[in-house]
């Protein structure tokens, strides 16, 4: 028998024989919202039907074929997934090359390091006449692979003569017994931006703040470079600091609460094994408290982390509701920058200054986590506990940092310039 099949909607609604109706062939015209009576003349149809994507088949379809065509067609957004457009790169895309050649010298302890985060901060000629004005084009290669990277800063006019570059660039292996070599690539008038920011941050940061915005408007905000989306937003309009240590920070006076809230999020929740890192400077000897940052409420059940100065004689990190370790403020209120990292273990937290572990104590490796929001800059919920001075580059990060790590960041972001050194421009052999 052959059989008629009504499919609605990808599902069959009804099946006729056609046995006896004669040859599906005909001379007469082919009519849509129409019927035709025996001449061929049109007789009735529906006004108010609109038809779409007519389609006439010289085979039959099966009942799989036509579900797929309605769950295609019905709703193309959940049938596939579009990919970010990528891009086949390669160094003849580029006009120049630097080679960077990282000491390992400077590079601490007796292991390679993994998935390393490289601060580059240049002063460049090259980069001012060759590059596109924002960095789109400025790319890093180690040989093998293109590099994530996040351009923190480039200003092509830096000056009459240079441009300015501050960027973080992941290392895959950072080698502590032979020097690390990569490329930085530049010079191409097309190509899009290849940074990969959360590529540089993978997934033990839960939240890194450059600071460097430049925030004036209190509805603006101080972004996270991480996929958690951990931004903060301006509270009483801090203001740039264009001279801080990395690139902008931004500049506490001890007045107006003045402050970068992070709203909380369960990615800044930890209950043990953490690190805490900024860099700062202060000249603040007043006997007051001044907070670098903290997840910490008035309410107890709110407290996870807290870090700053106490009063006039001691610096401190607070982990859960009252433990703390303790380091003497006036060695840090000197006006210089410096580079904090704090721990917290199973067994102890701990204190680092300027790659230097400088005060430890224990505890019970258990920490609250509650919903109190993350401040930079100011108590959570307490007024007049502002920090009096300048704040850079603060991360939240989700494991603890050993020694020779923090030793070597601090090696890198403290002198970038002796941490590596950057060969002449050479031309690409290319097609370009």
């Amino acid at each position: 028998m052959i059989a008629s099949r009504l499919y609605i909607d990808g599902n069959e609604d009804g099946t006729r024989s056609v046995t006896g109706y004669g040859n599906i062939d005909s001379i007469h015209p082919f009519y849509m919202n129409a019927i035709c009576g025996d001449n061929g003349g049109q007789i009735s149809g529906w006004s108010s039907v609109k038809l779409d994507e007519v389609r006439v088949s010289t085979t039959a379809r099966s009942a799989g074929w036509i579900a797929t065509e309605f769950n295609n067609q019905n709703n193309t957004n959940s049938f596939y997934s579009v990919s970010n457009a990528q891009m086949t790169l390669s160094p003849s895309h580029f006009k120049y090359y630097k080679e960077i050649t990282i000491d390992h010298t400077k590079v601490f302890g007796i292991s390679d390091f993994i998935n390393y985060p490289l601060l580059i901060s240049i002063f460049d000629s090259d980069l001012q006449n060759h590059t596109q004005p924002d960095g789109d084009d400025i790319a890093f290669y180690d040989g093998t692979e293109w590099l994530d990277h996040e351009i923190d800063a480039f200003n092509q006019n830096y000056n009459e003569t240079h441009a300015r570059l501050i960027a973080w660039v992941r290392i895959p292996i950072l080698y502590n017994s032979k020097d690390t070599i990569i490329y930085m690539y530049y010079g191409n008038s097309t190509l899009i931006s290849m940074q990969n920011p959360s590529g540089v941050w993978d997934s033990i940061y839960k939240g890194v703040w450059h600071l460097g915005e430049g925030v004036t408007n209190p509805s603006s905000y101080y972004y996270d470079s991480t996929t958690n989306n951990n931004n903060g937003k301006a509270m009483n309009s801090p203001i740039n600091d264009t001279t801080s240590k990395i690139d902008g920070g931004v500049s506490f006076d001890d007045s107006n609460e003045r402050a970068v809230k992070i709203s909380n999020s369960s990615s800044l929740q930890f209950v043990s094994n953490f690190s805490i890192s900024a860099w700062f400077r202060s000249t603040d000897s007043d006997d007051d408290v001044g907070l670098i940052m903290n997840k910490w409420s008035g309410e107890e059940s709110k407290r996870n982390y807290w870090l700053g100065k106490l009063n006039q004689n001691d610096f401190a990190f607070f982990v859960d509701n009252n433990s703390n370790v303790l380091y003497g403020w006036t060695n840090l209120n000197d006006g210089d920058w410096h580079y904090v990292v704090t721990t917290a273990n199973a067994t102890s937290i701990v204190i680092y200054i300027d790659g230097l572990l400088v005060a430890s104590n224990s505890w019970d490796g258990t920490s609250i986590t509650g919903n109190a929001d993350l401040y930079i800059g100011k108590a959570t919920d307490t007024i007049d506990q502002e920090f009096n001075g300048d704040i850079d580059e603060v991360r939240v990060i989700d494991t603890v940092l050993d020694l020779d790590w923090i030793k070597t960041e601090f090696s890198n972001q403290n002198d970038p310039d002796n941490f590596y050194s950057v060969e002449t421009a050479k031309s690409v052999r290319n097609c370009y």
